[in-house]
C-alpha cells in the first residue's frame, strides 16, 4: 500500500496512464461523472492533471432521492478543478421506468426512509445469516432483498447509460471512479456510472490510498472529510461499515493480507478482528469476482477446459481448487517472496512446466497475450493465469515472455523434477 511519501509519484504515474488513453484514442477529451464524493473528485483531479481542465467535462446526474448536498460538493470540485460541470436530472428517465413504484420510494420524508432501511436491515441480520451485499450480488431468498438491490442499483445505471450518451455525442473518453477496494469487495453497483468506464484511473488503489492521493491533491477539506457513502441506500453514510461492519482503514488492511495470501486466522490475529467478520470480508470477495466475471459462453467454456485439460493430461497440472490447502506455489504471498508480482489477486488457475507452458501458449498465438498471462519461477513451474476484462491493466505486473516469436529452447529446461504432478505435493 502506498505511503504519503509516495503518493506524488503515484500522482505522475497515474497522470500518465490517463494522458496516454487520450493519446491513444480518437477522443477529444474526457467525461467523468462526479457526485462530490473522494473517488469522483480525485478521478476528475488526475483527468485535470493529465490533459488539462479544458479537455475534462464533469457531469452531475442528481435524482429526486439523493443526498441534497452533493450538488453543492459537487460544484465545489469542478471549481476548484477549473473544469465545466453540466447538470441533468435523471429523475423523469427512472420514474418512467418503474425506478420509485418501491415502497420507500412511497415514504414522504428521507429521515422515514432511512428508518425503516435500518430497521429493516437489522430485523434482517436478527432472522438470517445471508449478507444483503452478497445477496444482491448473487440473488437472494428474500423478495425484500432482491427488490431493495434492483430499486437502489437503478439510479447508478441509469447515470451509466445517460453519461456514455453525452459522452459519445461529445466525444468524450469516459473515466470511472471506481477504487481497487469497492472491485474486491463488490461494495458497487455492477454495470453503473463506476463500474462501466473506458479507462478506471483509480481502479487499482484502497480506499486508504485514494485518500492520500487526495491529500497530496489539495481536495477540498469538505470532501476529504466526507464519509464513503453510497448515495443510493437511505441513511447509509458508509457503506463499508453497513456492508461489511468495517471501517475503510481497518478493510483496506484486512484486504491488503487477503490477497497476499494470508489465512483467516492470521489476518484476525493480525488485525485484531473476528474470525467471523474475516470471513466475511472473504465471502465477498468471493461473490464479487464471481459479479465481475463476464457472461459465460460455452465456446469460451469449452476452450478454456480444453487448455486446463491439455496441462493436466501430461501429469503437471493443477487447477486452483486441488492446490488451494497452501500447495500451490502461485499465489500471492509465494511469488512476492520470490520477487515476482503476480498479475492477480488470486492463485493461478493453472500450474505447469514451463516447456508445457511454452507449446500451450505458443499454440493458442495471438490470445496467449490477451486472455492469458504467464509467470515463470526460476527452476520451478510457470503460473498461469486466465484473464478478463476486467482484469487486464494499462501497465503489466510483470514481464510477459513473447510466445509467439520466441524459441522454445531459450526457455529454461525445468521439465526434470520440477513440475508438480496433480494432486501431489511438491517434493
Amino acid at each position: 500500500m502506498i505511503g504519503a511519501e509516495e503518493a506524488g509519484g503515484t500522482i505522475d504515474r497515474l497522470a500518465g496512464f490517463v494522458r496516454r488513453a487520450l493519446d491513444e484514442s480518437h477522443r477529444s477529451g474526457i467525461a467523468v461523472a462526479m457526485s462530490g464524493g473522494l473517488d469522483s473528485t480525485v478521478t476528475a483531479a488526475l483527468c485535470a492533471r493529465a490533459v488539462g481542465p479544458e479537455r475534462v467535462r464533469g457531469f452531475f446526474l442528481p435524482e429526486r432521492e439523493g443526498p441534497p448536498e452533493d450538488l453543492s460538493d459537487a460544484s465545489a470540485a469542478a471549481d476548484w478543478l477549473g473544469l465545466q460541470l453540466d447538470t441533468h436530472d435523471v429523475t423523469g428517465a427512472l420514474r418512467e421506468m418503474g425506478a420509485y413504484d418501491f415502497v420507500l420510494s412511497r415514504l414522504p420524508a428521507e429521515m422515514l426512509r432511512a428508518a425503516v432501511v435500518k430497521g429493516v436491515y437489522a430485523l434482517r441480520r436478527l432472522v438470517s445469516a445471508e449478507n444483503p451485499l452478497t445477496g444482491g450480488q448473487e440473488g437472494s431468498g428474500s423478495a425484500i432483498v432482491s427488490r431493495a438491490s434492483a430499486h437502489f442499483k437503478s439510479r447508478h445505471r441509469m447515470r451509466m447509460v445517460f453519461l456514455y450518451f453525452r459522452a459519445e455525442r461529445s466525444n468524450l473518453l469516459v473515466a470511472g471512479a471506481a477504487n481497487r477496494t469497492e472491485k474486491l469487495t463488490g461494495v458497487y453497483t455492477r454495470f453503473g456510472v463506476d463500474d462501466c468506464a473506458d479507462i478506471m484511473p483509480i481502479g487499482a488503489l484502497f480506499r486508504t490510498e485514494v485518500l492520500r492521493i487526495a491529500e497530496s491533491l489539495g481536495v477540498p477539506d469538505r470532501i476529504l472529510r466526507k464519509p464513503p457513502t453510497p448515495g443510493i441506500i437511505p441513511g447509509v453514510s458508509d457503506k463499508y461499515v453497513y456492508l461489511l461492519g468495517l471501517e475503510s482503514g481497518v478493510l483496506d488492511a484486512l484486504l491488503e493480507d487477503l490477497v497476499s495470501g494470508a489465512s483467516v486466522a492470521e489476518v484476525s490475529e493480525r488485525h485484531e478482528v473476528s474470525q467471523d467478520r474475516v470471513r466475511g470480508v472473504v465471502e465477498a470477495m468471493s461473490a464479487a469476482r464471481r459479479m465481475a466475471a463476464p457472461p459465460t459462453m460455452p465456446a469460451l467454456a469449452l476452450f478454456s477446459l480444453l487448455v486446463a485439460l491439455a496441462a493436466i493430461s501430461l501429469g503437471c497440472a493443477s487447477t486452483t481448487p486441488e492446490w488451494a490447502e497452501g500447495i500451490n506455489p502461485c499465489c500471492g504471498q509465494d511469488l512476492m517472496e520470490r520477487g515476482i508480482e503476480p498479475p492477480q489477486d488470486r492463485c493461478a488457475d493453472i500450474v505447469v512446466d514451463q516447456q508445457t507452458a511454452f507449446r500451450l501458449m505458443k499454440d493458442l498465438g495471438g490470445s496467449a497475450a490477451t486472455h492469458w498471462e504467464v509467470r515463470l519461477i526460476p527452476g520451478g513451474p510457470a503460473c498461469i493465469w486466465r484473464l478478463w476484462p476486467g482484469d487486464l491493466s494499462d501497465e503489466p505486473r510483470g514481464v510477459q515472455p513473447d510466445w509467439t516469436g520466441s524459441d522454445e529452447n531459450a526457455l529454461p529446461d525445468t521439465t526434470a523434477g520440477q513440475c508438480r504432478p496433480t494432486g501431489k505435493e511438491a517434493p
